[in-house]
């Protein structure tokens, strides 16, 4: 909490046996789409887009010899040892997401190692329409999409 009271951080894990108290923290910002879900429906859901992704950083762009060197790059079924990387009916597949596409931006924010596509996603809703900004062959496109309820055993 902050001196006004107000809850800034939720506690996920305190380092014990010699550690001296050390806690570990998840800023309500980075959770805010998850705490509105769950007071307006009740309901602990996670907005999912439905891809297996890498986060881009400078080392892995050069490695899939990519022009940009953040952002989430969805992978290839090959690179994924053979499994489907945009899940079938998954939002991300309902708004025409391909293999080899890198979402640069959510609504704006740029996806980078400050933030990772899946703490953007958490600072969103079920039901919340996002505008992805992807790379594609090397051109950039908006690609607009509804996030759902992330199934139980889903990526992200």
């Amino acid at each position: 909490m902050n001196i006004n009271g107000e809850v800034i951080a939720i506690n996920t894990a305190i380092a014990g046996d010699g550690a001296q108290g050390i806690g570990f923290a998840i800023p309500t910002a980075d959770i805010s789409g998850l705490i509105k879900t769950v007071i307006s429906t009740g309901k602990f859901q996670q907005p999912y887009l439905g891809v297996r992704y890498v986060p881009l950083t400078n080392d892995v762009a050069e490695q899939l010899k990519l022009n940009v060197t953040r952002g989430a790059y969805i992978l290839t079924q090959d690179q994924a040892g053979g499994q489907e990387t945009v899940l079938p009916d998954s939002p991300a597949a309902k708004a025409g997401l391909k293999p080899g596409d890198v979402i640069l931006e959510i609504d704006g924010k740029k996806i980078d190692e400050r933030n990772g596509l899946t703490v953007i996603l958490n600072q969103k809703g079920v039901n919340d329409k996002v505008a992805l900004k992807v790379l594609r062959d090397g051109s950039e496109k908006k690609i607009d999409l509804t996030l759902e309820p992330a199934p139980a055993d889903s990526a992200n």
